[in-house]
C-alpha cells in the first residue's frame, strides 16, 4: 500500500470519527425504532431527499487492518459501481436494500452523516462507539454525505459526493472506505 492510501485512510479517520461524536440530539437517541428516531431527528425526510439519485463509486480504501483483502479485488469489486439512494431512506449496494437513519452533520465539510440501521454500527444519535458493523453483518454501515456547493475551505464540492465504510462479515471494524459522486 503507497503512502498517499495510508494518510487518504488516516486522513478519512480523522474527519469521520469526530463527526460523528457531536451530533444528533436528546429525542434522536431511540435505536429501537429508527422510523421514530428518524421523525424526531426532523432531518430524515429532507436528508434523503437531497440525497436521492445513483452515485457511482470513484476510488477505494482497503484498510491498512483488512488482512486478506487486495486492493486491487476490493477496486474491481466496487470502483465504477453504482449504489442508489431512494427518498425513503433505503440504500441499494450490490443488490440488496438497506434502510438508514440520517442526521445533521456537526462537520462543516460534511451535510449529513447517515447510518445503515441493520449494520449495528454502534451510532446512537448522539454518539459513534467505534463499531462499525456486528460481526455477522456484511455491508456498508455508515456513510458522510457532502451536497454539491459545499465550501470546503475555500473550494466547492463540484458533485454530491458520498465517503462510505464498509464492514464485512468477520469484523467489527470497517475494511474498505469508498468514495462516490453523483454523475
Amino acid at each position: 500500500m503507497n503512502i498517499s492510501k495510508i494518510a487518504a485512510a488516516a486522513m478519512a479517520l480523522t474527519l469521520c470519527v469526530p463527526a460523528f461524536t457531536a451530533c444528533g440530539s436528546k429525542e434522536s437517541t431511540n435505536s429501537n425504532n429508527s422510523s421514530s428516531s428518524k421523525a424526531s431527528s426532523g432531518i430524515g425526510e429532507k436528508a434523503f431527499k437531497d440525497m436521492a439519485g445513483e452515485y457511482t463509486c470513484t476510488s477505494s480504501i482497503v484498510n491498512i487492518r483488512a488482512e486478506g483483502y487486495e486492493s486491487k479485488d476490493i477496486k474491481d469489486r466496487f470502483v465504477s459501481k453504482t449504489i442508489k439512494i431512494s427518498d425513503d431512506g433505503t440504500l441499494t449496494m450490490e443488490g440488496k436494500e438497506h434502510k438508514m437513519t440520517a442526521y445533521k452533520s456537526e462537520n462543516a465539510y460534511n451535510t449529513y452523516l447517515v447510518s445503515v440501521d441493520d449494520s449495528g454500527n454502534g451510532y446512537d444519535g448522539k454518539s459513534f462507539n467505534q463499531i462499525y458493523g456486528t460481526k455477522e453483518y456484511d455491508g456498508p454501515s455508515y456513510f458522510m454525505f457532502t451536497a454539491k456547493g459545499t465550501d470546503q475551505d475555500g473550494y466547492k464540492v463540484e458533485k454530491d459526493t458520498i465517503e462510505l465504510y464498509f464492514s464485512p462479515e468477520g469484523t467489527q471494524d470497517w475494511f474498505f472506505a469508498l468514495d462516490y459522486s453523483k454523475p
